[in-house]
């Protein structure tokens, strides 16, 4: 019965399958009537469980199990990035996971679904201890993990984070301790003892997540995502086809990367890209040259891939972000950051070219805008709501972006612009990129000899380029306080100095930034404005039904009058026109997949075929989680036999599957 189980999962539900596969209500009635299942189900679950291993605890543990589970599991559960899982262990070994552990999505990673299975096996009054990666407290490893224990009663009683692994591996750990349904121990925060210790592993309560503000949704974006190193062309072989062709300049622009943002001083392109845009076939040709070398490069690599990549147009990008582009046409110049990486630092390039996808792009030309992002309250809420590839921050333009509370009164150019001017003239002068002039600024005894040794430039130009580090110091406190005079909270004392962080490695925590105590203020009001933002946007029925009934669910609190009335208003049009349809002509069915969104969703997951929730869905197309979760909600409505479990009120828990579509 065991093995049947979990059997179900590694059968494919096809119709030669049909015989092997025992259903709901045939297993219960097993249960219910105490029987031992005979025939060609039960036979083939022992199979499978002989060639996957499957492992039963209560049949392995029996005593255990009959006293309710262990009383101490202490381990260092395996890492698996939660979008690797099924491409590693197999699609239903993932399908397995998700369906088991509620509450967890597919960037979940693997060490997350370890902590709720050992959480789950342990008896009452117990307690673990793990070793894991910093992911495990953040991101939706966070929540799907850590998150979850604790409302299942679960209590961290001791924690340390970001702490070097001290063997080989470039990996950064947390160290933590949980007891189930004891609230009587100690707590304590590395040596400090605490009240409480949250899902951050932090002191104090879990605070309520924040919104993706409606104002935000379409400002910020990421970069390109060609798939197909055959695309990217050599400088001098761009120029070349250019020199050769000049109608080739139509379709070769420069090509920003991450890494030509943090390594270069004048943050330019090193490599150009052929960009076809949405051309036909035909079209494409026409630019005879250009047309050789991505056919020799990309299409044999396309054609290798799944069935959707191979038929799908293999001389467009694979997500060519054309919204991005149509956003900042009518600009000059947008801000831009790199997607992974532990450097905070907004910078302006020229539009007109083409943005990869390790690149945010916000589409912003002014230095108001570039006060805030590159402030210390934008740095604070970013590092706190994003998660992490070893020590880099990878910024998630939903999670980090979309959700920040911009202030309303935005008088701040002129700091931003000054401090932009001298960063940009210290950067030329070392010839330096971005990463390795802010370990300049970050650097609390810093020297001219440290800058000459580093830079390898002449005495003088560093002696000059010491005070101007000191003068760039004074602007970004100067910065800090406009943009905290643009929130009105004055009342915070921000005390700029030489700080430890505690969201970056051992080794590596000193940073010129504002005190912890003020750090801490900052983000609890922020995350209160972010809330205050949403409710004014829900009182102007910019936000759907279902998610504004989430939010005042997580409150405590009804949902207003003053919002809930914009639903009844579009229930009452919505059933006037159904009615006025039906007596006026026959129904036609809703076909979504004919809709130019949802004909770029489908194309998206055929490089992830698998089972999503709202956020997988949203992190993979690039699509907001709004625009997917509405995506989403149709077809439950249509009865689309792939989605299961829609719940408005908690995105977690609703799956689509696109196997075999």
């Amino acid at each position: 019965l065991a093995d049947m189980q979990v059997a179900q999962f590694f059968i494919p539900k096809t119709s030669e399958n049909k015989g092997y596969i025992c259903t709901d209500g045939t297993y219960r009635k097993y249960l219910r009537e105490k029987t031992v299942p005979t025939g060609m189900p039960p036979a083939k679950a022992t199979a499978l469980a002989q060639e996957k291993g499957f492992f039963h605890y209560f049949l392995e543990f029996p005593k255990v199990f009959q006293e309710g589970g262990f009383d101490c599991i202490l381990g260092n559960p395996p890492f698996l990035g939660g979008t690797m899982i099924s491409g590693v262990a197999g699609k239903n070994y993932y399908n397995y996971l998700v369906n088991s552990f509620l509450g967890a999505s597919n960037r979940c990673d693997l060490s997350g679904y370890f902590l709720r299975r050992i959480y789950n096996l342990l008896n009452i009054n117990s307690f673990l201890g793990l070793i894991a990666t910093n992911s495990i407290s953040e991101g939706d490893t966070r929540i799907g993990g850590l998150e979850r224990v604790l409302i299942e009663n679960g209590e961290i009683n001791y924690a340390s984070k970001s702490i070097n692994w001290p063997g080989e591996a470039a990996v950064v750990i947390s160290l933590f301790t949980i007891t189930k349904n004891n609230t009587s121990l100690p707590v304590y925060l590395k040596e400090k003892k605490v009240e409480k210790i949250n899902s951050f592993l932090e002191a104090g309560e879990v605070n309520l997540n924040p919104n993706v503000l409606n104002i935000n949704e379409d400002l910020g974006f990421t970069g390109s995502y060609i798939f197909g190193d055959g695309f990217i062309l050599e400088e001098d072989q761009a120029l070349e086809l250019i020199r050769s062709n000049s109608k080739n300049q139509d379709i070769i622009r420069p090509y920003l990367n991450g890494q030509d943002l943090n390594s270069s001083y004048n943050l330019r392109a090193s490599r150009w890209v052929i960009d076809y845009g949405e051309m036909s076939l035909d079209e494409a040709k026409s630019y005879t040259e250009c047309f050789k070398i991505v056919e020799s490069n990309v299409k044999l690599f396309r054609q290798s891939k799944s069935k959707d990549v191979a038929s799908a147009p293999w001389w467009h990008f694979w997500r060519s972000r054309k919204g991005l582009y149509n956003k900042i046409s009518n600009l000059n110049r947008v801000l831009v950051h790199t997607r992974v990486t532990k450097t905070h630092g907004f910078s302006f390039v020229p539009k007109g070219i083409v943005y990869s996808d390790a690149v945010v792009v916000i589409a912003s030309q002014e230095f108001w805008m570039f006060s805030i992002l590159q402030s210390s309250f934008h740095e604070a809420w970013a590092w706190k709501y994003s998660s992490r590839l070893k020590s880099d921050r990878r910024y998630s333009v939903e999670d980090c972006f979309q959700t920040f509370p911009i202030p309303k009164f935005k008088c701040l150019n002129e700091t931003g612009l000054e401090y932009n001017d001298v960063r940009i003239s210290i950067m030329k002068n070392l010839q330096m990129g971005l990463t390795k002039f802010y370990n300049l600024f970050h650097s609390e005894f810093l020297t001219t000899v440290d800058i000459e040794v580093r830079s390898k430039q002449e005495r003088q130009v560093c002696i000059d380029v010491f005070q101007d580090i000191i003068r760039l110091r004074e602007l970004h406190m100067e910065m800090d306080e406009a943009v905290l005079e643009a929130y009105g909270w004055t009342d915070i004392q921000l005390r700029h100095d030489f700080y430890e962080v505690d969201y970056l490695p051992e080794n590596d925590r000193v940073r010129y930034t504002i005190h912890p105590d003020a750090r801490k203020e900052i983000l609890k009001r922020l995350l209160e404005l972010n809330h205050q933002y949403f409710e004014e946007e829900a009182k102007q029925g910019l936000h759907k039904q279902k998610g504004v009934e989430a939010f005042y669910e997580q409150k405590g609190i009804p949902v207003p009058e003053e919002v809930s009335k914009w639903y009844l208003k579009k229930k009452t049009k919505r059933g006037a026109t159904q009615k006025k349809s039906v007596t006026s002509k026959p129904q036609v069915t809703l076909d979504l997949f004919n809709q130019f969104q949802s004909e770029n969703i489908m194309k998206e997951f055929g490089l992830h075929e698998g089972i999503y929730s709202i956020s997988d869905a949203a992190e993979i197309t690039g699509f907001s989680r709004g625009k997917v979760k509405r995506w989403v909600e149709e077809l439950a409505k249509e009865k689309y036999e792939g989605v299961s479990e829609f719940d408005s009120k908690d995105e977690n828990k609703s799956r689509i599957s696109f196997h075999g579509l």
